[in-house]
């Protein structure tokens, strides 16, 4: 293996026999052959842009069973394993992720001379270096009688000068498009680098869910405390979904919260590592897999006795809510912390606040035959039929949403932009980089709902006729073509449940990268449809609890408006103030 890897470099194809070796360790009972195998694997996996792009969650799942399994055999070597389990979880990435990332590059090159220029010269050297390796592999794999003494030395040669080639055009995006270079080729964060990240009090909490258990990392002070879940994916996507069953209120009505399911997934998944987050002011999440679709905040971190009464009248005020103890936000990697944090200080936009919503559409309210529909269309291959999307539910509480929000921020009316005014060449014509907030109150639709596209979009208002620049759908492509300065990006539509009851939390990391890479520092994203109400109460608090005291944080912020609506006996159930959760970096500027 070694002299494979010397003859055609660091290829998926060597990192495939690596882990098959793994494998084979793991059946002849040598555990340190095993992990020594696995490393190897995994160093490619994570540094070959071609390798690291392939690698979804299964793929790693040996190497980390294999690094538990050595952890509980040997105290002493407990704490790193699981800072090494813990690198391992980020090398791979979720697949509708991978499709949006792919998508958003292709705008980007487009979009951008020199950065297409670049990226082309990127791709065409690791072209030319897939192509020699093959070459050279199948020459080494023919009868002596067949091979070219002459040619696989000259191929050796150009495999060398390609390698050369690539890791300079790699280091030029890296230098020139840091931003694009970390989008589509991002690298694990190594745990020394994550700790410095960090401020004090800051805790960091990731899962990994497979089909055997789900792996739980709490990252705080330069120490990583894991468990192994005993919660597959299957179960923990049920969990989720029945959660979500007591939360959604696209008809209307309250149902009751499970707190009991809360409490025992809290139990499940966070309580062994939670001595981590005792006096911790900011505790960041990045989720994958059905948690995707799930604000950790409503998780119950004690049991107790759900509240009597009818849904309506029920008083969760004494529910031991995770979101009571400790600010959450959201990443949609691990790794996005280092480019989030390299956005220094706030906004400088001198505008308070621009809004879109209430489009054009002519779907009855909670009518979702159309995403349905949509959906179905698409993964039939077809382009975007604009009467689909013109026949999506109307959004009119979102007029006055925005319109009150605008007021309590004391922006004009002029940047409340409704009904067919609310465009995609409406968004782009306008001056985003102007505003400090710029809210979306809008279909959110997903890649399960929209294969077509196989990126999440923001619907607006869509125009009569389709075009390659116009079809009603703003997707992340087009979101990270625009030039942002903003503190908030609301998204006060968006449900990571779709139609069919299939969780689309995927497509929301997604969206948060394609914002991010515009220019945002946070998202307000909404897990599921709220009344208008409980919205604008919670974003004008939220907003306003940040003006006064910005040095704590966004993520302190949303809380305060959070326990404001917890205190309240009508507004207590998690349906009103569970919804939102703030995507980006939630600690002070």
């Amino acid at each position: 293996l070694e002299r494979r890897r010397l003859l055609f470099g660091d290829s998926i194809t060597v990192a495939n026999s690596y882990r098959d070796l793994g494998q084979l360790g793991i059946v002849e009972g040598n555990l340190p052959a095993a992990l020594q195998a696995y490393r190897k694997e995994a160093e490619i996996r994570a540094t070959d842009p071609v390798a690291q792009s392939r690698v979804r969650p299964a793929t790693m799942v040996p190497y980390m069973s294999a690094l538990f399994d050595a952890a509980a055999a040997d105290a002493s070597q407990r704490e790193a394993l699981h800072a090494e389990a813990f690198a391992a979880s980020q090398i791979p990435r979720e697949g509708d992720t991978a499709r949006a990332i792919v998508n958003m590059a292709a705008r980007l090159d487009a979009g951008d001379p020199a950065l297409g220029a670049a990226a082309r010269e990127y791709q065409e050297a690791l072209r030319k270096r897939e192509t020699t390796r093959r070459e050279l592999a199948l020459m080494t794999l023919a009868p002596p009688d067949k091979r070219d003494a002459v040619r696989e030395e000259q191929l050796k040669q150009e495999l060398q000068q390609a390698e050369k080639t690539v890791a300079a055009r790699e280091a030029k995006l890296q230098s020139d498009f840091p931003r694009y270079a970390g989008l589509v080729s991002p690298r694990p964060l190594p745990l020394d680098e994550l700790t410095k990240l960090l401020k004090p009090a800051e805790a960091l909490v990731s899962f990994f869910p497979t089909r055997e258990a789900t792996y739980v990392f709490l990252v705080r002070d330069g120490t990583v405390r894991a468990h192994r879940a005993s919660v597959t994916y299957a179960a923990l996507d049920k969990s989720v979904r029945d959660l979500r069953a007591g939360l959604d209120l696209a008809d209307g009505q309250l149902r009751a919260f499970d707190v009991a399911a809360a409490q025992k997934l809290y139990a499940s998944l966070l309580a062994p590592v939670a001595p981590g987050l005792q006096g911790a002011t900011n505790l960041i999440v990045v989720h994958a897999g059905p948690l995707l679709s799930l604000p950790l905040g409503l998780l119950v971190t004690q049991t107790g006795t759900a509240p009597a009464g009818p849904p309506e009248q029920a008083d969760y005020r004494q529910v031991a809510f995770l979101g009571r103890q400790v600010p959450i936000s959201v990443l949609p990697s691990t790794g996005s912390l280092r480019s989030l944090r390299a956005v220094a200080g706030r906004s400088k936009a001198a505008q308070p606040f621009i809004g879109f919503g209430d489009p054009a559409f002519g779907g009855a309210p909670g009518d979702t035959r159309n995403l349905a529909a949509l959906g179905s269309l698409c993964r039939d291959g077809h382009a975007v039929d604009v009467e689909l999307v013109r026949g999506l539910p109307r959004l009119r509480d979102t007029a006055g949403e925005l319109r009150q929000i605008a007021q309590a921020l004391k922006a004009p009316e002029s940047d409340v932009i409704l009904g067919a005014e609310a465009t995609e060449k409406r968004v782009r014509s306008s001056d985003l980089s102007r505003y400090r907030v710029i809210a979306f109150a809008t279909h959110g639709l997903l890649p399960g709902e929209l294969k077509c596209k196989g990126e999440p979009a923001l619907a607006l208002t869509p125009p009569a006729t389709a075009t390659t620049d116009e079809d009603g759908l703003l997707d992340a492509g087009e979101v990270a073509q625009l030039k942002l300065d903003a503190d908030w990006v609301v998204l006060s539509a968006c449900n990571t449940a779709a139609p069919d009851g299939k969780l689309g939390g995927q497509s929301l990391s997604g969206l948060a990268r394609a914002f991010f890479y515009a220019g945002a520092r946070s998202l307000l994203v909404s897990h599921w449809a709220v009344a208008t109400q409980p919205t604008v109460a919670l974003t004008t608090t939220m907003f306003d609890a940040y003006a006064k005291n910005a040095a704590a944080g966004r993520a302190a912020a949303l809380r305060v408006a959070q326990l404001k609506l917890m205190g309240e006996p009508a507004t207590s159930h998690p349906s009103f103030w569970a919804p939102f959760v703030l995507v980006g970096d939630g600690g002070a500027p």
